[in-house]
């Protein structure tokens, strides 16, 4: 097992601690210099050196091997995945393993890119695909993490299509690899995911109206939603967010 320094997850951070323990699975693989093919320790050694929970390890793992950054083979452990070094997922990879990007600059590209882009699928947007949407809205099941996970990236993904823009579908794909980051976090609680599907509302109102101003607008907020969400420590994620919604801050 190649040895690293031992990194303390911290309390006082606003970051869950599978953020944190993220975080410090990628920082051991850039300071210990892994290549693909290379194997982690074990989550009972990751949570010792890392000085957090087994349950914080876990979910960190599943959400590297979602981005395929990681790989767990089953009797075997856990691996640094193999990839092609030319696609833009794996720069993306590249980036988020060495540090040069942080989840602020994520989210501050998508408000960017996504709130343009549902701007021009405000004006093309066709009937049909505007039911696809409803039904994704109207059929999902907010208490069942997993299928709303399927639904928020149908729905983004009907939003790209929907701009009649090959290029810009394209391009947007690429940014969806960027969801993947929050959206374990986003899922965990029911209670942004009902935040969640709220703005999807809004995002289906403002489209029906072939509004690109209010979609853009729409699609601002939900951005800004996610962002604030990420900030929010888990330790007090539930009372904050009971909060907000009595207030209607959000």
């Amino acid at each position: 097992m190649v040895e690293g320094s031992k990194t303390r997850v911290s309390k006082k951070s606003n970051k869950t601690k599978a953020d944190l323990a993220m975080s410090a699975i990628l920082k051991y693989i850039k300071s210990n210099n892994l290549r693909m093919g290379d194997r982690l320790p074990s989550e009972r050694e990751m949570a010792e050196m890392f000085s957090t929970g087994r349950p914080a390890i876990r979910e960190a793992i599943k959400v590297l091997c979602m981005m395929n950054i990681l790989e767990v083979h089953p009797q075997g452990g856990t691996f640094i995945s193999s990839f092609s070094s030319n696609s833009t997922y794996d720069q993306f990879k590249l980036f988020l393993q060495s540090g040069h990007i942080n989840m602020e600059e994520i989210f501050e590209t998508r408000l960017i890119l996504e709130t343009e882009c549902i701007a021009l699928a405000a004006k093309n947007i066709t009937d049909e695909q505007l039911e696809e949407i409803r039904r994704n809205i109207s059929s999902v099941d907010i208490e069942n993490a997993e299928e709303f996970a399927e639904a928020d990236r149908a729905l983004h993904n009907a939003i790209y299509a929907s701009t009649g823009n090959r290029a810009l579908e394209y391009l947007m794909q690429t940014v969806k690899m960027w969801t993947v980051v929050s959206q374990g976090f986003t899922n965990s609680f029911e209670e942004v995911r009902r935040i969640v599907h709220n703005d999807h509302l809004a995002i289906y109102d403002a489209l029906c109206k072939h509004d690109s101003e209010l979609s853009r607008e729409a699609m601002r907020k939900h951005i800004m939603h996610l962002d604030r969400i990420h900030h929010v420590s888990d330790t007090v994620m539930r009372n904050e967010l009971a909060k907000l919604l009595d207030k209607e801050e959000f």
